[in-house]
């Protein structure tokens, strides 16, 4: 896995758990079964198989507990080497596309599908900056709602732009929620950990 340099955005599923349909995927494909996580689907750490897909490439399928999210990620030495993979996960698996995600948030019948819309939009976002994607997390952590922006508070950990920081300092220092406030320190603490919240 080292070797390989490449790797894509988190491919979101639209079932969770989904490890049995992602194996069968692999399996008609040929691509042998390569390691799996000692953590499995307990304590909200991520659950972890991967396949070898050959060429120093390797097909990832994560089950996050915090997200209540399935994704795959596909690495390899060149975006070339993986979109072949990207396109056959696209035909045979019907993950959730990015125009679909945004759809989700912006026709939530309620706060909490608002939330898990707004969670499940962050899982599949590019590291790079998103603008659409960063107005509808910034909505979620501004929403009057303390539901939606505790669960907005956690879409912001998944690709932490610098874009964020000041909501989260205003959530930190302001929010009537304590645990909230709470939460977001935590967040802010953890952007920092991270170095400055540039989503390396």
């Amino acid at each position: 896995m080292q070797n390989s340099k490449f790797k894509t955005t988190r491919i979101v599923l639209r079932s969770c758990p989904a490890e049995d349909e992602v194996d069968e995927f692999a399996g008609l494909h040929g691509w042998p079964r390569r390691a799996e996580a000692e953590a499995r689907r307990e304590g909200g750490i991520p659950y972890t198989v991967s396949w070898d897909l050959g060429d120093e490439s390797i097909l990832e399928y994560v089950e996050d507990g915090m997200s209540k999210n399935c994704y795959l990620i596909v690495r390899g030495p060149t975006r070339e080497s993986v979109e072949p993979v990207v396109e056959m996960i696209s035909e045979e698996l019907f993950p959730w596309d990015h125009t679909e995600l945004l759809w989700c948030v912006d026709n939530a019948p309620d706060p909490i599908e608002l939330g898990l819309s707004i969670i499940r939009l962050a899982v599949g976002s590019p590291d790079g900056f998103h603008g659409e994607t960063f107005r509808r997390v910034k909505s979620g952590l501004t929403h009057p709602d303390s539901q939606v922006r505790d669960m907005s508070l956690w879409a912001s950990t998944y690709s932490p732009w610098s874009e964020y920081i000041p909501l989260l300092q205003n959530l930190a220092a302001q929010d009537p929620v304590t645990e909230i406030r709470e939460r977001a320190g935590l967040v802010l603490e953890a952007y920092r950990v991270r170095g400055g919240g540039d989503g390396s």
